[in-house]
């Protein structure tokens, strides 16, 4: 292994990036006695991290590894051999030792106990200069110095050379440039032979059409576990069950965000705008939503449609359904026919609107595509075509749903890539 030239800044190994994966790279190679810097374009680590999980930071979910799997949509079956190495308990493990408190939530979320992303920052840099991890902020990198088919180095933007041997791209995607994410990874990736997917927006609000976006009658509401189904013509394509927020421009809110990869996906194909329905009570039926209102009109017979159904809904929610089923607001409740009833209990279980795209990849929570997953070897996340150069994080093709999947994601890819990639060096020397 060579050591640290404090003048021409020779490593071990280069980590580029310092987010997620980068981080957790650095401080899995560090435990191998080697030297490490992280090469970070910002003047700060974890800008992205700060912003998960509204900036309380959704570290991981507790669900098992199936479960992982089945919420990354996004080549998820990749992630087998990272996950082996290092999952959810490791993180937690890891976590807890530089004194991290975190909490477990609904769904499975875990947090951390402070509710603040800055705390888990602040932990995780703490830790990688107490280990001698050099970092090296504003240090935006141009290109990957290659000889002979490896990687021996990077080339800073300012002209600078740094070598080292080995080096991992962890420059994460496109969603969030305000963080960092401006795509350099992807064209540093290309220029060297590597292929990329198509990018798209993964985890991110939808725009939609419906009387009740366009008047913003409904801006604002939030409703908890509705099922949101989404069509392309007569086909199914997508149907996630989760918390729901109406927007001034459509929809938001956990349940938004799980369909939208494959909203954005279908209209790759055809921009056509999609159709889509909410299933407002996906735990009731009909009958039983016709039943609960007779109940209260039996109790309160006098009063007017618009009142019974506002003791049953939020009042704007109430106002929007009546206009939609064109049913009079005023007229006295024990008046309505069980047709009617129907046509309420119909529209509060398939609330149409018609989605016309997802909000742009600017704003999405993850970057869909990537650097093809064909061309790294999960065993190691190793480029299979240069050789000494490793990927991990949001670079690679792949994207998870909300819920703490996509950290973990980037965790352990991460971890695995510091780990092989400085178990390589030391077994090369």
């Amino acid at each position: 292994m060579k050591t640290k030239n404090k003048k021409n800044k020779q490593y071990d190994l280069l980590i580029i990036g310092g987010g997620a994966a980068g981080i957790l790279a650095a401080l899995a190679a560090v435990e191998e006695k080697i030297t490490v810097a992280i090469l970070e374009k910002e003047e700060k680590l974890g800008k992205k991290i700060l912003l998960t999980g509204g900036g309380r930071c959704n570290l991981t979910n507790t669900g098992d590894l199936e479960d992982f799997i089945k919420n990354i949509p996004g080549n998820g079956k990749f992630l087998y051999s990272a996950f082996h190495n290092f999952f959810q308990p490791d993180l937690l493990n890891l976590l807890h030792k530089l004194g991290l408190e975190t909490k477990v939530e609904e769904k499975g979320k875990i947090y951390p106990v402070s509710d603040k992303a800055q705390t888990v920052v602040e932990i995780l840099q703490k830790a990688l200069q107490e280990k001698g991890v050099d970092i090296f902020y504003n240090s935006p990198v141009q290109k990957l110095l290659i000889k002979e088919g490896k990687c021996c180095g990077v080339q800073l933007l300012t002209g600078k050379e740094m070598l080292s041997q080995c080096t991992i791209l962890a420059t994460g995607g496109l969603s969030f440039p305000a963080t960092g994410s401006t795509g350099d990874g992807y064209r540093i990736a290309e220029e060297i032979g590597h292929s990329l997917t198509d990018f798209f927006p993964a985890a991110v609000a939808l725009v939609c059409n419906a009387p009740y976006i366009e008047d913003k009658s409904l801006q604002g509401l939030s409703w908890t576990e509705i099922v949101l189904t989404v069509y392309k013509g007569k086909k199914k394509i997508a149907a996630e069950k989760g918390d729901l927020i109406f927007t001034h421009f459509g929809l938001s809110g956990p349940a938004a965000l799980r369909v939208s990869r494959y909203v954005a996906l279908a209209q790759k194909k055809d921009s056509a705008p999609l159709q889509g329905e909410i299933d407002l009570f996906p735990v009731k039926k009909i009958t039983l939503i016709q039943e609960e209102l007779k109940n209260l009109i039996v109790k309160q017979s006098k009063k007017s449609v618009k009142n019974i159904l506002q003791d049953y809904l939020p009042e704007r929610l109430a106002l929007v359904c009546l206009k939609q089923t064109k049913i009079d607001a005023e007229k006295q409740a024990s008046q309505l026919s069980n047709a009617e009833l129907e046509k309420i209990a119909s529209f509060l279980k398939a609330v149409p609107i018609i989605i016309q795209t997802t909000r742009s990849l600017k704003e999405a929570t993850v970057t869909g595509g990537g650097v093809k997953i064909k061309e790294i070897n999960p065993q190691t996340m190793s480029s299979r075509l240069i050789e000494n150069l490793y990927f991990a994080g949001e670079i690679v093709d792949i994207d998870a749903q909300t819920g703490g999947y996509n950290l973990q994601c980037a965790f352990s890819m991460g971890y695995l890539a510091g780990q092989e990639s400085a178990r390589k060096m030391k077994a090369d020397t």
